[in-house]
């Protein structure tokens, strides 16, 4: 009895070897990888700064602080808004 391929798994193989494909690259790989790999730092750069705001918001909040933290620092607002 054979065993047919689901829709799913075709799709996420085929999704797999795109990806690799794409980073694996010999021309263009090794700049993209690096790109990829600057991303996910921002990322967790920014994951970690809202963590963190977080919990000194929390911390505000449970010691009584009559004004909590803000959750995100205001940004700078430019003559082009």
């Amino acid at each position: 009895m054979r065993r047919l391929i689901s829709a799913t798994s075709l799709f996420w193989g085929a999704a797999a070897g795109a990806a690799a494909m794409f980073l694996l690259d010999p021309d263009q790989g090794r700049r993209r990888r690096s790109m990829l790999s600057e991303q996910a730092r921002r990322t967790e750069r920014r994951f970690a700064l809202r963590a963190r705001e977080f919990a000194q918001r929390l911390r505000g909040e449970l010691t009584g602080r009559a004004e909590p933290l803000p959750l995100r620092r205001p940004r700078f607002e430019g003559p082009l808004g």
